[in-house]
């Protein structure tokens, strides 16, 4: 009797086997996330056990599927099914035509249009190579390779492990993790940092043909581009590092002249007055298609004006005063956000940034601009400045003060052909001329603006402001980069929240005590009723 009973229960202890079979190989799949050999064994056993343990038992079977159960479970089974397919269909559908919307304030998970245009330029691909180590905090950057390779078809990645795959490192000659290599037309450049900085001014470097130089004028009391001190201009340089730009410091009264690879000048500051050497042989480079940045103080040395008039620009004499939009009550602080029908303030107006000039002069085109030579204005004050002749006392006088809307900075474009003389020598590029390698510019380029402040190492850190993006976009136009005129990529924001005491313990009580009180009270009133 023993043995019979032991052996009608042979079944069911192998149905139970067959669904512990069905859940592990289910488990097992889920795990691996590939139906390897184990899992089909595994699924194959659950199913063979479950029709054995059907077979014995046909009635039971054949009565459970009729009855009212059934018929519900089945109803269930197939809502389920149905609910499946649906998602499955949303699925595919989303996988073949994706949608993203970046709903941050500052488009922190989008690409800048800086990198969509470079990656627009790609002729052929470019093969990234990430040597990360297993576990290591390659999430950022593997998500920013995503983001690349959605945008252009011309990206190929992989991720490689320096420990796992130690010949490939050595192929490489990696040095240290968390090195991407980007492969471009035969060219190589490495990077070590995980931004989409850094890997656009990778892609920059390997995409351009050359490297154009920047030079930083001194000798007058300029913004020091090496410097470490209150106004310098270092966070600039490293930006223009960044974007693939040569930087070095010029003294002209040593050199006699503007050298002939200087892709763009930058005046930064000037404090003292030029030489009258100095003067000739800026005047020399501007004359021969020269590109130049100048950033003029209020109230700074005025041996440029005649320069500048001779290309229709004017430089105001007193300080800007603007109280209806200036910092914190600060009027002569402006906070500028009208801007001028310019390539170099166009994302400015697009992303709506405001740009502070401290102390400011006015720098506005001539009544009379010169034939050939075009005039923009690039900024200006509300209407309700004024450009004051004595900042001491900061009040609007009629006939001596300047009344607003003033403008603040300038682009320059054109060509003083009458002014320019033939060269008689051998053919060769004037002194001072940028023409290189038998190429020479399309016209001469100049942006004036009426302060230096706003590009010191002080304002040029700030996320929340436009001052880096308008030096840059200044240079990227005078080089003529157009394409590299954008605003630059954006770091997350600082969302933290300080709280009162009051506060914290408003929200502690609200969800740790009250809430779950408020439940709870529910759940026994609900509980007496019913009782």
């Amino acid at each position: 009797m023993k043995l019979q009973s032991l052996v009608g229960k042979l079944p069911l202890a192998a149905g139970g086997l067959g669904v512990l079979c069905l859940v592990v190989g289910l488990g097992m799949y889920l795990i691996t996330g590939s139906f390897d050999q184990w899992v089909v064994v595994a699924l194959a056993i659950g199913i063979a056990l479950l029709l054995l343990t059907a077979s014995y038992y046909p009635q039971e079977v054949v009565s459970a599927l009729k009855g009212r159960s059934a018929r519900y479970g089945s109803n269930t089974f197939a809502v389920i099914v149905i609910f499946i397919a649906i998602v499955a269909m949303l699925n595919f559908l989303a996988a073949k035509r994706e949608y993203r919307w970046d709903l941050t304030e500052n488009g922190q998970y989008s690409l800048s249009p800086q990198t969509l245009s470079l990656l627009g330029k790609l002729e052929e691909p470019v093969k990234v190579t990430a040597f990360y180590a297993q576990g290591a905090s390659s999430e950022q950057i593997e998500d920013l390779l995503k983001e690349y390779r959605r945008n252009s078809d011309k990206i190929e990645y992989q991720f490689v492990d320096p420990e796992l795959k130690p010949g490939v490192a050595k192929e490489y000659n990696i040095q240290n993790y968390g090195t991407t290599v980007l492969e471009y037309k035969g060219k190589r450049q490495d990077v070590t940092g995980n931004t989409e900085q850094d890997l656009t001014s990778g892609l920059l470097k390997l995409v351009r043909q050359n490297t154009p130089k920047v030079y930083f004028l001194t000798g007058h009391g300029e913004a020091d581009p090496d410097g470490t001190s209150q106004g310098s201009a270092a966070t600039l340089k490293a930006a223009l590092q960044a974007d693939n730009y040569e930087v070095d410091k010029l003294t002209l009264a040593t050199a006699g002249a503007v050298p002939q690879d200087a892709a763009v000048l930058v005046i930064d500051g000037p404090k003292t007055p030029f030489l009258e050497d100095e003067k000739k042989a800026l005047k020399t480079y501007l004359e021969n298609n020269g590109k130049a940045l100048i950033l003029l103080e209020a109230r700074g040395p005025d041996s440029l004006n005649d320069i500048l008039k001779e290309w229709g620009v004017e430089v105001g004499t007193g300080v800007v005063i603007d109280p209806a939009s200036s910092l914190a009550g600060q009027a002569q602080v402006p906070v500028v956000m009208r801007y001028g029908q310019s390539p170099i303030t166009k994302d400015l107006v697009r992303m709506q940034l405001m740009t502070l000039l401290p102390l400011a002069t006015a720098v506005t085109p001539s009544k009379q601009t010169p034939q050939g030579v075009e005039v923009t204005e690039l900024m200006e004050t509300s209407d309700s400045a004024w450009l004051e002749q004595d900042p001491k006392v900061a009040h609007f006088d009629e006939g001596i003060d300047t009344k607003g809307p003033l403008s603040l900075g300038v682009a320059v474009e054109g060509s003083l052909s009458a002014q320019k003389q033939p060269n008689q020598n051998d053919g060769q590029p004037a002194q001072g001329s940028n023409e290189t390698s038998g190429q020479q510019k399309s016209s001469t380029r100049l942006v004036v603006i009426g302060n230096a402040a706003f590009a010191s190492d002080d304002l040029t850190g700030e996320a929340a402001i436009g001052n880096r993006d308008l030096f840059l976009n200044s240079v990227n136009w005078l080089a003529e980069e157009e394409d590299m005129i954008s605003i630059s990529a954006k770091e997350p924001l600082d969302r933290t929240v300080f709280l009162t005491n009051t506060q914290m313990n408003f929200v502690f009580f609200t969800s740790v005590i009250f809430l779950p009180l408020a439940v709870l009270a529910v759940g026994a009133v609900v509980w007496w009723n019913r009782r």
